[in-house]
This record gives C-alpha cells, structure tokens and sequence, in this order.
C-alpha cells in the first residue's frame, strides 16, 4: 500500500479555494486558475453567460477553463482581471 504524501487541509476552506490553495501543488495549475475565475465570478453573482458577455468571451471557453480543461492567453487573463476589477497578479495569487 502507497501512502499518500500530499499535504492535508483543514479548516473552512470551499472546495474550489482548496483547488488553486497555495498548499496544494498537486492540482494542475489549469485547474487551479479555472477554480479562481469560477469563484471571482460567483461572488460577483454573474453567471457564465453574463460573464461572457460583459468579457467578449464565448461562454462556452469560460466553462471550459473554469473546469480545466483549457487555458486562457494572457491576452484573456487580461481581460478577465480588468472585468473582475483586480490586477493581473492579484487574479493569479497563489495558483
């Protein structure tokens, strides 16, 4: 039996802020930004589809990248960060 290495979290953290936690290097750093861009977007209130139009990204994108699956240029990231209001870094800290 292998025994599992990874560091474990405790406390009131949500599920997605464990995703792109700095504590957690295990999770692909795709993951961890999707994680962050669905949790800025949600304590917004927007949902996808007004997040796409408000960013001029296709819904569909922004569902992908918030799952993982694909990564943003740092064209978007851009444009995510000035739609959200914070910096670049500020949108990148801690992935």
């Amino acid at each position: 039996m292998v025994k599992d290495e990874r560091p474990r979290q405790h406390g009131n953290e949500s599920t997605s802020t464990k995703a792109y936690s700095s504590i957690n290097r295990y999770v692909p750093i795709d993951a961890r930004f999707g994680a962050r861009v669905r949790d800025l977007r949600k304590e917004r209130q927007w949902t996808q589809l007004y997040m796409a139009t408000h960013l001029g990204i296709d819904r569909s994108h922004i569902s992908d990248v918030e799952r993982g699956r694909k990564s943003m240029t740092l064209s978007l990231i851009a444009v995510v960060a000035l739609g959200f209001e914070i910096s670049v870094s500020e949108l990148l800290d801690h992935l």
